[in-house]
């Protein structure tokens, strides 16, 4: 099943009651969403392009971010007049697949779509992208000769979803016939495609039952509506503009033809096939009632009439999830005692919007009805349904074997009296896709009696984040269904565990506390779950006294698994800790791990190399016709590469290009250069390497800077600089040294040697993967209570710096500490880190000399891992560093927001300092802070200054 949009680019306005204008976008959205994911429908978007190129530009751009996200395909319609090279550059820059030309049948302007589309594709060998010719009518022969001549000559012609109807010339020639007949579709809308315009009224609808008005709005009310309507409305004639085997008219507009409804829609545009059943899942629809307690009679029909919709289900909805794509799939998991209320658990889980889904049931020795119900699902053999017979082992050991036996991404627990939301599946693997570091994503849940009804009652565990007291959880009482478990989170847990005592429940309970050591419980504000209120309920067994105890324990467990050096001082959620008393940390009571890159780069010492407080950088705007130029000093040279910041407002493309050349005779020393494609940027570095033609002779140099813009591009790039005495570029410059990088590491060792550090604590990781990965590979090798990170490219002066750092944690109560960072000509690199007004990190002091200024203690909001001392504990409890960050930045910021997010303390000891050389490089910050402000963009309470008594 196909729905198609049909929209006008001027629909796209601020206020514009259109389902497709800015505001807009969330609805549609949102209809993606349930529609996309959950392979419902394939979705196609045809968007009329009327206005100047400016406009376009923008337009395309109002799609991008959302269209990729939910597999949307995006087809661009654009007259032959309003056609401009760059539109055909951008569309396919943007990743889109599909461009639609209209015209007539002017030779002239066939011509000039070939010219231009014959240009682009000489500029782009590498583009897929689809290029479709609609002329406005079929009536001369040389159009289509035409466009065979095109696919002659390698031109993309697609075929196009509406397009020309037949020939209508017999005097063809047989082979352009042939040809044509082959190449060219006519339009065939049939009964497998909804159309609707901008406003979301209905313009096709498939054929099927009589009734459906004209012009219905089918979101008016939510997207059931439309699923509603799907296969089951009439096309009614002479009433809706509808397409069967017609000519081209106009913008989307089609004049009914006689003719024969095209049974199968050609497969140009599709994304994906339909999956779910037309009935979607109510809760209203599905028989409920406690079937234990039905006469013989009522219960053998009661099982007959689920065997019957189960088959029928399975003769709908036979699809597995599909392992080609990266669209995640999901284990719902059942341990199977009760057989009461199990038919609407299973039929919920049957009915979901979202075929991406595997049903695992294992009878845990229950009751015969229910062996008697899974009989019957076993014996349909379906590939979705796997069914396992144990003896009792209880809830959690059986939770554990139906956890280790699946393979899919994520888990679902289901438990087997309730029930699950019709798109839980869709929305919660949704919900995981756009946020990767979570272990857990938790919904709202509402609660059911006996026969489904629903029932109006407070939550018991409240549905908000947890809360922690020195890295401990203190509401653990704070977890319950629905729950989407991160599959890889789990298995590098113990996973499901309970208490032999208490029926070997509270295994719920323990796996929150163990995934959120592997990341992070992210809440999704939907009702996905309906937990059903009965007698037979295992928590009724527990009573009170049992959960609170359970707590206890697993709360002791925890902080005893974390190494916590806590003490839990009360009885019963929310709990309380004490800090109990600590040994005088030492230098030996420290492991050291260095992240090695060996890259044989040396920085050479550059004036402008870092932004110097109280100096304002300034941009240079290069725009094609001008040329950035400064001295450059002659005892730099020769170097390799340079690396300088840029930022652009808008999508860029084109080349930078750099000369050296002496300052008296202009001869050209040296040239590098870069392509720069990217969109719109706050800061980027870009690397250029140098190859060196000529001597410099030891004269003096001028460096040129120049942007030559591509082609179809007329946006501006600007470069940052400095205007001191002159104007000087901020830059970094390197030169190939053949063994410098080892001779720095080696230098950063010798400096932990000679305060008394031994060979055995010191951990070099040198693998040419992220600092992240690296790090977390030494963690796994210590032993000691504490772990200092520090970059190879550092060096601890003195072993008092190490001593008063160490004071300092134990009297502040500082779980990660970091030390003032100097560089070798007393200059500071970082002092008292914090968040400015954008939520950027940013040291203080950075470039000033270091006089004394920034010689204090404060707590601080994050401090950088070129020298960072953090507890044993904070690594275990946090999961070391996230190894999705690449390069080496951010990921250390990422780690003290986790510490902090849990109650630890990060405290800056500007008493003590620390050099650093700053020689290593990274090009990665924009994506990297991307990242970083999707993972924590909400949670302002941690961007916030912390003031600190002390400063």
């Amino acid at each position: 099943m196909d729905l198609i949009l049909l929209v006008d680019d001027q629909d796209i306005t601020e206020n514009s009651p259109r389902l497709i204008s800015k505001a807009g976008l969330e609805k549609i959205e949102s209809i993606c969403t349930k529609l996309v994911n959950g392979n419902i429908l394939a979705i196609s978007m045809y968007v009329q392009m009327r206005s100047a190129w400016p406009n376009v530009q923008k337009a395309i751009d109002e799609f991008t971010s959302w269209s990729y996200a939910r597999s949307v395909n995006m087809f661009f319609v654009i007259s032959v007049e309003d056609l401009h090279p760059e539109t055909i550059t951008y569309i396919n820059f943007r990743g889109f697949l599909n461009l639609i030309i209209t015209c007539d049948n002017e030779e002239e302007k066939l011509a000039a779509i070939s010219k231009m589309i014959g240009s682009f594709n000489t500029l782009h060998p590498e583009s897929k992208i689809n290029i479709s010719i609609w002329p406005e009518s079929n009536e001369r022969l040389y159009t289509h000769r035409r466009f065979i001549e095109l696919k002659s000559i390698n031109i993309n012609i697609a075929e196009p979803l509406f397009g020309p109807a037949k020939a209508g010339s017999t005097s063809l020639p047989e082979n352009v016939a042939a040809q044509f007949k082959s190449s060219s579709p006519c339009c065939e809308i049939a009964n497998k495609t909804i159309v609707i315009n901008s406003k979301g009224e209905l313009l096709i609808c498939p054929s099927g039952v009589k009734g459906m008005d004209v012009g219905v709005n089918l979101f008016e009310s939510s997207y059931e509506q439309l699923l509603m309507y799907k296969g089951m409305c009439t096309v009614l004639a002479g009433k809706t503009n509808t397409c069967i085997n017609c000519d081209y008219k106009g913008r989307f507009q089609w004049e009914k033809k006689a003719g024969v409804q095209v049974e199968e829609l050609i497969n140009t545009g599709k994304s994906m096939g339909g999956a779910a059943p037309w009935n979607v899942f109510k809760m209203e629809n599905i028989p409920q009632c406690n079937v234990q307690e039905l006469g013989s009679s009522e219960q053998a029909l009661y099982l007959e009439q689920f065997k019957i919709r189960l088959i029928k289900w399975a003769a709908h909805d036979a699809q597995l999830p599909d392992s080609g794509n990266n669209l995640p799939s999901v284990s719902i998991e059942t341990p199977v005692f009760k057989g009461a209320w199990l038919i609407p658990c299973i039929e919920s889980v049957l009915y979901q919007t979202s075929n991406r889904w595997v049903y695992y049931l294992l009878w845990d020795g229950g009751d015969d009805l229910s062996r008697r119900i899974l009989g019957i699902v076993h014996e349909l053999g379906h590939p979705k349904l796997k069914v396992f017979f144990f003896s009792n082992q209880g809830i959690a050991r059986s939770r554990h074997v139906l956890s280790a036996g699946a393979v899919e991404d994520y888990i679902i627990p289901l438990d087997d009296d309730d029930m699950l939301g019709a798109t839980i599946v869709e929305d919660l693997s949704g919900e995981a896709i756009l946020k990767p570091w979570a272990s857990i994503i938790r919904a709202k849940r509402r609660y059911i009696d006996e026969n489904g009804v629903l029932v109006d009652m407070d939550e018991w565990f409240p549905f908000e984040n947890r809360n922690y007291q020195h890295g401990m959880v203190t509401d653990l009482h704070n977890h319950c269904q629905p729950t989407l478990l991160n599959r890889k989170a789990y298995a590098s847990t113990s996973g499901w565990e309970g208490f032999p005592d208490f029926y070997y429940a509270g295994e719920d309970c323990d796996i929150y506390l163990k995934l959120e050591e592997k990341g992070a419980i992210e809440l999704y504000d939907k009702v996905l779950y309906y937990y059903r209120l009965n007698s037979k309920r295992t928590s009724h067994l527990l009573k009170p006294e049992g959960a609170y105890e359970m707590w206890r324990r697993l709360a002791d467990k925890t902080i005893d698994r974390i190494g916590l050096p806590l003490q839990r001082v009360n009885a019963q959620p929310p709990f309380i800790y004490e800090q109990k008393s600590m040994p005088v940390f030492t230098k030996d009571m420290i492991d050291f791990v260095i992240a090695f890159y060996e890259a044989d780069e040396k920085e050479l010492h550059y004036a402008q190399r870092r932004p110097v407080s109280g100096q304002m950088p300034q941009y240079f705007e290069l725009t094609g016709y001008n040329s950035f130029v400064q001295k450059f000093p002659a005892e730099l040279v020769p170097f390799s590469r340079i690396e300088l910041s840029f930022s652009c407002e808008q999508h860029v493309e084109g080349t930078l290009q750099i000369q050296i050349t002496g300052s008296a005779m202009g001869n050209v020393v040296a040239a590098g250069k870069a392509e720069w494609k990217g969109k719109q940027e706050i800061s980027k570095a870009v690397s250029i390497a140098i190859e060196w033609v000529a001597e410099s002779g030891g004269q003096d140099l001028n460096l040129s800077l120049t942007f030559i813009p591509a082609r179809h591009n007329s946006a501006t790039i600007k470069v940052l600089f400095y205007e001191l005495k002159e104007p000087i570029l901020f830059a970094r410059v390197f030169n190939v040294e053949k063994g410098y990088s080892k001779r720095i590491l080696n230098r950063c060792i010798q400096s932990l040697r000679k305060i008394g550090i031994k060979n055995e604590a010191i951990h070099v990781i040198d693998e040419k993967r992220s600092s992240s990965v690296n790090r977390n590979k030494g963690f796994s090798l210590t032993k000691q209570p504490l772990v200092c990170f520090i970059d190879d490219d550092a060096e601890i002066t003195s072993q008092e710096a190490l001593d008063t750092m160490l004071a300092v944690m134990a009297e502040h109560g500082a779980s990660l500490i970091g030390p003032r960072l100097i560089t070798e000509d007393q200059k500071i690199f970082c002092a008292d880190p914090f968040f400015n007004e954008k939520q950027r990190p940013v040291p203080r002091g950075i470039g000033e000399s270091d006089d004394g200024r920034y010689q204090y203690i404060s707590e601080v909001t994050w401090l950088p891992s070129t020298f960072l001392i953090v507890k044993r504990e904070v690594m275990t409890a946090v999961n070391g560093f996230d190894e999705m960050y690449e390069g080496s930045q951010m990921e250390d910021v990422d780690l003290c927001l986790k510490a902090r997010y849990r109650d630890f303390k990060c405290v800056y000891a500007g008493n003590a300092s620390v050099l650093h050389y700053n020689n290593q490089r990274n090009d990665r910050f924009a994506e990297n802070y991307q990242r970083f402000v999707q993972r924590w963009g909400n949670h302002k309470n941690l961007f916030k200054q912390i003031n600190s008594a002390n400063q």
